[in-house]
Protein backbone atom coordinates (compact mmCIF):
# COMPACT_ATOMS: atom_id res chain seq x y z
CA UNK A 1 0.00 0.00 0.00
CA UNK A 2 1.48 3.37 -0.72
CA UNK A 3 2.41 5.91 1.60
CA UNK A 4 0.18 7.93 2.66
CA UNK A 5 0.82 11.71 3.25
CA UNK A 6 -1.45 14.75 4.54
CA UNK A 7 -1.52 17.23 2.15
CA UNK A 8 -3.78 19.92 3.79
CA UNK A 9 -5.41 20.39 7.18
CA UNK A 10 -8.33 23.05 8.64
CA UNK A 11 -6.85 25.51 10.32
CA UNK A 12 -9.04 26.94 13.66
CA UNK A 13 -9.13 23.33 15.01
CA UNK A 14 -10.67 22.47 17.33
CA UNK A 15 -13.96 23.86 16.21
CA UNK A 16 -16.92 25.97 18.88
CA UNK A 17 -18.86 23.80 20.05
CA UNK A 18 -22.19 23.87 17.89
CA UNK A 19 -25.50 22.72 18.92
CA UNK A 20 -27.03 23.38 21.85
CA UNK A 21 -30.63 25.01 21.83
CA UNK A 22 -30.63 24.66 17.70
CA UNK A 23 -32.46 21.74 15.10
CA UNK A 24 -30.56 24.06 12.26
CA UNK A 25 -27.92 22.78 10.33
CA UNK A 26 -25.12 24.60 11.44
CA UNK A 27 -20.97 25.04 9.78
CA UNK A 28 -18.46 24.06 12.10
CA UNK A 29 -16.34 27.15 13.13
CA UNK A 30 -14.07 29.00 15.12
CA UNK A 31 -14.66 32.54 16.57
CA UNK A 32 -17.34 33.23 13.77
CA UNK A 33 -14.96 31.87 10.62
CA UNK A 34 -15.80 28.86 9.10
CA UNK A 35 -13.64 25.38 9.45
CA UNK A 36 -12.31 24.95 6.02
CA UNK A 37 -10.04 22.13 4.57
CA UNK A 38 -8.16 23.45 1.49
CA UNK A 39 -8.10 20.68 -1.74
CA UNK A 40 -4.32 20.75 -3.14
CA UNK A 41 -1.61 18.35 -3.27
CA UNK A 42 0.66 17.05 -6.30
CA UNK A 43 -1.53 13.56 -6.59
CA UNK A 44 -4.85 15.59 -6.54
CA UNK A 45 -3.87 16.86 -10.11
CA UNK A 46 -2.45 13.61 -11.04
CA UNK A 47 -5.79 11.88 -10.85
CA UNK A 48 -5.07 9.70 -7.76
CA UNK A 49 -7.90 9.11 -5.46
CA UNK A 50 -7.18 10.83 -2.20
CA UNK A 51 -9.37 11.26 1.30
CA UNK A 52 -10.85 13.70 3.19
CA UNK A 53 -11.18 12.80 6.35
CA UNK A 54 -13.29 14.64 9.14
CA UNK A 55 -13.87 13.83 12.94
CA UNK A 56 -14.32 15.33 16.49
CA UNK A 57 -16.87 14.68 19.51
CA UNK A 58 -20.70 15.23 20.14
CA UNK A 59 -23.11 14.59 23.07
CA UNK A 60 -26.96 14.28 22.44
CA UNK A 61 -28.35 16.55 25.31
CA UNK A 62 -31.67 14.70 25.02
CA UNK A 63 -32.88 12.10 23.37
CA UNK A 64 -31.70 13.28 19.70
CA UNK A 65 -29.89 12.09 16.49
CA UNK A 66 -26.68 13.74 15.15
CA UNK A 67 -25.89 14.55 10.85
CA UNK A 68 -22.83 15.09 10.02
CA UNK A 69 -22.38 16.63 6.66
CA UNK A 70 -19.15 16.88 4.27
CA UNK A 71 -19.17 19.74 1.86
CA UNK A 72 -17.35 20.76 -1.25
CA UNK A 73 -17.36 24.27 -1.02
CA UNK A 74 -18.99 26.14 1.63
CA UNK A 75 -21.94 25.09 3.89
CA UNK A 76 -24.53 27.87 2.49
CA UNK A 77 -23.84 26.96 -1.31
CA UNK A 78 -21.42 23.87 -1.83
CA UNK A 79 -22.13 20.42 -2.52
CA UNK A 80 -22.98 18.07 -0.10
CA UNK A 81 -21.04 15.23 -0.66
CA UNK A 82 -21.34 13.33 2.18
CA UNK A 83 -23.74 12.62 5.35
CA UNK A 84 -23.66 10.07 7.88
CA UNK A 85 -27.65 10.36 7.93
CA UNK A 86 -29.31 10.84 11.38
CA UNK A 87 -27.70 8.68 14.00
CA UNK A 88 -28.79 8.10 17.74
CA UNK A 89 -26.83 10.43 20.68
CA UNK A 90 -29.75 10.06 23.01
CA UNK A 91 -28.00 11.82 26.03
CA UNK A 92 -24.88 10.52 25.37
CA UNK A 93 -20.93 11.56 24.33
CA UNK A 94 -19.31 9.89 21.46
CA UNK A 95 -17.43 10.55 18.93
CA UNK A 96 -17.69 10.75 14.97
CA UNK A 97 -16.00 9.94 11.54
CA UNK A 98 -16.40 10.82 8.20
CA UNK A 99 -14.32 9.79 5.36
CA UNK A 100 -14.49 10.03 1.56
CA UNK A 101 -12.60 8.49 -0.74
CA UNK A 102 -12.53 11.06 -4.07
CA UNK A 103 -11.34 11.16 -7.31
CA UNK A 104 -11.51 14.14 -9.70
CA UNK A 105 -10.12 13.98 -13.31
CA UNK A 106 -9.25 16.47 -16.08
CA UNK A 107 -12.05 15.28 -18.44
CA UNK A 108 -15.55 15.27 -16.32
CA UNK A 109 -14.06 17.22 -14.09
CA UNK A 110 -16.31 15.61 -11.31
CA UNK A 111 -15.77 14.74 -7.35
CA UNK A 112 -17.03 11.42 -7.02
CA UNK A 113 -16.18 8.53 -4.88
CA UNK A 114 -17.33 6.51 -1.68
CA UNK A 115 -17.88 7.56 1.95
CA UNK A 116 -18.04 5.88 5.12
CA UNK A 117 -17.82 6.79 8.41
CA UNK A 118 -19.69 6.59 12.07
CA UNK A 119 -21.28 8.49 14.93
CA UNK A 120 -21.41 7.41 18.43
CA UNK A 121 -20.68 3.36 17.41
CA UNK A 122 -22.96 3.52 14.99
CA UNK A 123 -21.34 2.48 11.58
CA UNK A 124 -22.04 4.58 8.93
CA UNK A 125 -22.06 2.00 5.97
CA UNK A 126 -20.19 2.52 2.68
CA UNK A 127 -21.79 4.17 0.34
CA UNK A 128 -21.48 5.86 -3.31
CA UNK A 129 -20.92 9.75 -2.48
CA UNK A 130 -24.31 11.63 -1.81
CA UNK A 131 -23.46 14.30 -4.61
CA UNK A 132 -21.09 14.25 -7.21
CA UNK A 133 -18.97 18.20 -7.73
CA UNK A 134 -19.34 19.44 -10.78
CA UNK A 135 -16.79 21.63 -12.62
CA UNK A 136 -13.91 20.80 -10.03
CA UNK A 137 -10.78 22.09 -11.51
CA UNK A 138 -7.69 21.00 -8.60
CA UNK A 139 -5.26 23.24 -10.51
CA UNK A 140 -7.30 26.51 -9.38
CA UNK A 141 -6.55 28.15 -5.84
CA UNK A 142 -9.04 28.62 -3.19
CA UNK A 143 -11.12 25.09 -3.70
CA UNK A 144 -12.17 23.58 -0.52
CA UNK A 145 -14.49 21.45 1.75
CA UNK A 146 -16.57 22.36 4.69
CA UNK A 147 -18.53 20.48 7.19
CA UNK A 148 -21.75 20.72 9.16
CA UNK A 149 -23.66 19.18 12.05
CA UNK A 150 -27.19 18.87 12.92
CA UNK A 151 -29.46 18.12 15.91
CA UNK A 152 -32.69 16.20 15.48
CA UNK A 153 -33.87 17.83 18.95
CA UNK A 154 -33.24 21.26 20.60
CA UNK A 155 -31.24 21.05 23.90
CA UNK A 156 -28.80 22.99 25.28
CA UNK A 157 -26.48 20.06 26.15
CA UNK A 158 -25.96 19.20 22.50
CA UNK A 159 -22.65 19.91 21.31
CA UNK A 160 -20.64 18.94 18.61
CA UNK A 161 -17.28 19.78 18.18
CA UNK A 162 -15.04 19.14 14.97
CA UNK A 163 -11.32 18.35 16.46
CA UNK A 164 -9.85 16.80 12.85
CA UNK A 165 -10.12 18.31 9.20
CA UNK A 166 -7.85 17.03 6.23
CA UNK A 167 -6.72 16.02 2.89
CA UNK A 168 -4.65 12.91 2.36
CA UNK A 169 -3.22 11.98 -0.41
CA UNK A 170 -2.73 8.48 -1.90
Amino acid sequence: MPAQDTSARAALLPSDAIGASSTSEISFTKSSVNVTCPLEGSNINNKRPFYVRLWGRATGGTTTNLTIKLYYGSVASGTNLATTGAIAVNSVSGNFFLEAMVIVDSTSLKLQGLLKGWVNATAVAQAFLTNAATSVDPSVEGNSFSASAQFSASNAGNLAILDGFEVVEQ
